[in-house]
Formats: structure tokens, C-alpha cells, sequence
């Protein structure tokens, strides 16, 4: 827990359970003895057949944000003034921007703090999403200045470790972030592979969900992420007719039954049916 900033990637076959097991996961690390859980489904935040790292660095901004507010952790404006200087200096640089600007700052006026940042967050990242006229631009400037955005989210984060400790929230932070999957194939090289670098300078432990190809990326991989792990294949049975594998079978039944009850079906005969006809592809 107190290691440094970790990086790594879960991922499988579509439909074997991925965002399940991540769940489970989130829930399991959520306790004041690990981590303060930050969990992030892009599904909901992003327009995912145009996603680019720092459209996932902003969901994740405002999703800590989000849940800071709603745990009741206290964090001072001055840790907060470095974000939002940060967004009104990119923003009113372009021209077209400007009246955007105004807009979100006549939100202020009732000061900084958690929920102001939050509502400014979610109305760039909900620009971004919904392909707004000044989508573009906006994008552009976070993106070209992303290193500054980074330091100032570092700024907060490591107050905010420190406040979850404090409260007993948690040792550290981490971020789950889910639906990363589905990332269209020409873009998903891009944003685990090529990007990598930009999404290291936000420095807090993450878990990616990520498609099945990007793990057989090995030599990019292993460089650049602390661990890869991969939801398997289940070996019904060995080869020349040996007898079936029962712990397997049973795990395949234990799955099913979460996702569908078992006292649903007719008989087990049927369960075990299709666990036969799946070939030990969860899907």
C-alpha cells in the first residue's frame, strides 16, 4: 500500500465477467485498512468511439472529486485554486472559449470547494462528450497543456491521501477504471501504449480494464505497466478423452450462478449443457 504509483491492467474476453470481477474488486479494497476506492466507468462518462487519455484523466478528476464529496473529506481551497486557475487560464485563451468561460466561472461566486470543481469537471468532460461546437479547442488545450493539469491534480491528490488517512478512509487512493475495453481497436494502441507516458504523470495507482489484444502487446507492456492480469480460459477437459476437470466445472456453475441463478433452470443437466457447448469460454 505504501508502494509507489502502480499501473496495471485487468483484462479477457468480452463477456467472461471482467467489469464483475472489477466491481468485486473496487469492494474489496474499499476498507480504512487499504485503499480509498475511486471507481470510474467510462461507459457512462465518454463518448467511446472517440476517446483520448486526457478525456479519461478528466472523468477521473471528476469522479475523485465526486467521491471526496460524498465520504465528507474537508479539502481546503488553497489545494483546489491550482485546478481551477489552471482550467480558466487554458479555456480563455482561445477566443471562441470565452463566453464558455464566463459561463462556468459565474458559478464560483459562491466559492471554490469540492462541489464547484466538481460541477466544472463534469460541464468539460459533458462538452467533450457530446460534441459540442467548441469540442475541439477544449480538448486541445487540455491536452497540450496536460503536464501542468497533471501537476496540479498531483497537488490534491496528495493532500487527499493524507486526508483519507486521517479519517479513516483508507491508507492511499486507487482508481478502477472499467469499459476502457471497448476502446475501438485502432484507438486502443494509442491510449495504453503510446499515451502512457502522459497518464504516468498523474502519479496515484490505477487498475485499466483493457481489451484482450493489448495484453498480447508483451514487450510494451511489461515496459511500461507494474502488472497484467487476464480473466482465463477454462480447460474443461485434457486431451485424448481424460476424464473432465470437476474444479473447473464447478467454478463454470458458481459463475453462472451469479449471473443467473441456478434454481432458474429446469435441471443442472441443463446447466451443464451449456457449459459444455461453451467450451470454457465464459461468454
Amino acid at each position: 500500500i505504501d508502494q509507489p504509483p502502480q499501473y496495471l491492467l485487468f483484462g479477457g474476453h468480452r463477456g467472461c465477467g471482467k467489469s464483475t470481477e472489477l466491481r468485486w474488486l473496487a469492494r474489496r479494497l474499499n476498507h480504512p485498512s487499504r485503499y480509498f476506492v475511486v471507481f470510474l466507468d467510462v461507459l457512462d462518462k465518454l463518448d467511446m468511439t472517440n476517446v483520448r487519455y486526457s478525456d479519461v484523466a478528466l472523468a477521473q478528476a471528476e469522479e475523485l472529486v465526486d467521491r471526496l464529496a460524498v465520504a465528507g473529506v474537508d479539502v481546503p481551497d488553497v489545494y483546489l485554486e491550482r485546478l481551477v486557475g489552471w482550467f480558466f487560464q487554458r479555456i480563455e485563451r482561445v477566443e471562441r472559449l470565452k463566453e464558455y468561460s464566463a459561463e462556468v466561472e459565474a458559478g464560483a461566486e459562491g466559492g471554490l470547494g469540492l462541489p464547484f470543481l466538481g460541477k466544472l469537471f463534469a460541464k468539460v468532460r459533458t462538452a467533450i462528450k457530446n460534441k459540442s461546437s467548441y469540442k475541439d479547442e477544449l480538448r486541445r488545450e487540455v491536452r497540450d497543456n496536460f503536464a501542468e493539469f497533471a501537476e496540479a491534480c498531483n497537488q490534491l491528490l496528495g493532500y487527499c491521501c493524507e486526508a483519507v488517512q486521517k479519517q479513516g478512509l483508507g491508507r492511499s487512493i486507487v482508481f478502477v477504471v472499467d469499459g476502457l475495453d471497448r476502446l475501438e481497436r485502432e484507438d486502443a494502441p494509442a491510449f495504453f501504449l503510446h499515451d502512457i507516458h502522459q497518464l504516468k504523470l498523474v502519479r496515484t495507482h490505477v487498475v485499466y480494464c483493457a481489451p484482450i489484444h493489448i495484453l498480447s502487446e508483451e514487450g510494451q507492456i511489461g515496459q511500461n505497466y507494474d502488472g497484467v492480469f487476464r480473466l482465463p480460459m477454462l480447460k474443461l477437459a485434457d486431451k485424448g478423452g481424460q476424464p473432465e476437470r470437476p474444479e473447473t466445472w464447478d467454478s463454470l456453475r458458481d459463475f453462472v450462478d451469479k449471473r443467473l441463478p441456478l434454481r432458474f433452470f429446469d435441471d443442472q443437466a441443463t446447466v451443464d449443457m451449456l457449459i459444455s457447448r461453451s467450451g470454457g469460454h465464459p461468454r
